[in-house]
């Protein structure tokens, strides 16, 4: 179907720029049959009488065994040699031989074969059977969002899968950004040994690649014993349709090695990007999920893209988990000492405490210590709090200063300093000495 590439040499020179149009007559074999045989374009011109040219006709396709001749100057041909001489009303004929042009490509593929995020080959299906040796050379096109990348492959490397189809790998090694992309623009170029001189012939690749994940960022929002209000984004590396699974992903602890995963509503998508509401950690026995953790595809929630491809590797792609802790509020702190005041003289110790109000999610990553002053600020002495439980730290001051001396009575301050995730603050508290 389609227009023909046509092999055409002259008599004698000719001038290329009188070629295009109806310039040709068809005899179809066997018939006294004439039809015009219209030049679209001009192709390649080997030396002044040679041409390839691409030519449809107005009626049936030419076939090997027809004849060929100019259509005549006194019926609108317009062919001329140098000298300006149209075509004679008798001018010869010849018989039409076959040469099989370039194969074109049918259908194209790409693939990521090892579900890591990148395409790392394609397949090509052509429209009859081509010898490997018969290809002078395959390009890939990429167009990627940042720019387009051409890749060359390594003949070599090429695979055959039946007489008309091959498979080999590609390189996104050049691309423009990131190479994390299963969703590409992509167009396959072929030039054949026998038609050097044709432009290469182009068809689009398909995706059949699989969605994976790039990165997820895990937002903690309330404490264990209020509403959750806790957010899952996963940025994929295409557009999905919306998941079914109230469990789509897997995830490892990072310093249990414990594999878990989150039951999750799907709340929205924007493109890529996909957030979902936490509603509880399951296996694992984690009350939450930590800094580090890896999460990938569970490949039984069958995630797809817009394309219908569907990531069935469980060896897909882990991304690193990013999680924000609430902030730590200074309100829901309160700092005690029991007893308050107290006599060191007679032996007696306070122990100053650092309650939390609410449930905490991680208490592991606070840390605390104090500093006591007396009444005209001088630094008394200084100390750690130790963690009791999940919300509470404490110390005991035995009323003694640096100098391991009982301190005088009076009233001392102690400032608190509550750290978390790189967040801090302080607390006040008095504190009566007795002696």
């Amino acid at each position: 179907t389609g227009a023909d590439t046509l092999f055409v040499t002259f008599s004698e020179s000719i001038r290329r720029s009188s070629l295009v149009g109806n310039q040709l007559l068809l005899i179809k074999a066997g018939t006294t049959d004439t039809l015009l045989l219209n030049i679209l374009q001009v192709l390649v011109q080997t030396n002044d009488s040679i041409y390839t040219l691409r030519v449809t006709s107005s009626g049936q396709q030419p076939k090997p065994g027809d004849r060929l001749r100019l259509a005549p100057g006194s019926k609108g041909g317009a062919i001329v040699d140098q000298n300006k001489n149209l075509p004679h009303d008798l001018n010869r004929s010849v018989i039409l031989g076959l040469r099989l042009g370039p194969a074109a490509v049918i259908g194209a593929w790409y693939y990521d074969g090892n579900a890591d995020g990148i395409i790392d080959s394609i397949s090509l299906c052509f429209k009859r059977p081509v010898q490997q040796s018969a290809i002078k050379s395959i390009t890939t096109k990429w167009n990627f969002l940042a720019g387009v990348m051409f890749d060359t492959v390594s003949l070599p490397t090429i695979k055959k899968m039946t007489d008309s189809s091959y498979s080999m790998p590609v390189s996104a090694d050049a691309a423009p950004g990131s190479r994390i992309a299963t969703h590409v623009a992509m167009e396959v170029l072929v030039v054949y040994n026998d038609f050097p001189d044709l432009p290469p012939l182009s068809a689009v690749v398909a995706d059949s690649a699989a969605p994976v994940v790039t990165a997820a960022r895990l937002v903690y929002t309330q404490t264990r014993d209020s509403a959750h209000t806790d957010q899952l984004t996963v940025v994929f590396s295409e557009t999905i349709k919306q998941p079914q699974s109230i469990h789509p992903f897997l995830v490892k602890s990072v310093i249990s090695g414990v594999q878990y995963r989150f039951r999750l509503e799907w709340i929205s998508s924007n493109n890529e990007i996909n957030v979902f509401r936490v509603d509880t950690i399951e296996g694992g026995a984690l009350a939450y999920a930590k800094k580090g953790d890896s999460l990938w595809i569970d490949v039984l929630a069958l995630i797809s893209d817009n394309f219908g491809n569907t990531q069935l590797n469980p060896l897909n792609r882990r991304v690193p988990l990013d999680v924000v802790m609430p902030p730590a509020q200074p309100s829901q702190w309160e700092i005690k000492a029991v007893p308050n005041p107290f006599s060191p003289s007679t032996g007696s110790s306070t122990e100053i405490k650092a309650v939390s109000k609410k449930a905490l999610l991680d208490p592991e990553q606070y840390s605390m210590s104090i500093v006591i002053f007396d009444v005209i600020g001088n630094s008394v002495t200084s100390a750690v709090l130790a963690q009791k439980n999940n919300n509470e730290w404490s110390v005991v001051w035995d009323g003694r200063n640096h100098n391991k001396r009982i301190v005088s009575s009076g009233v001392y301050v102690g400032m608190v300093k509550i750290v978390h995730t790189g967040e801090t603050f302080m607390k006040r508290i008095r504190i009566g000495v007795k002696r």
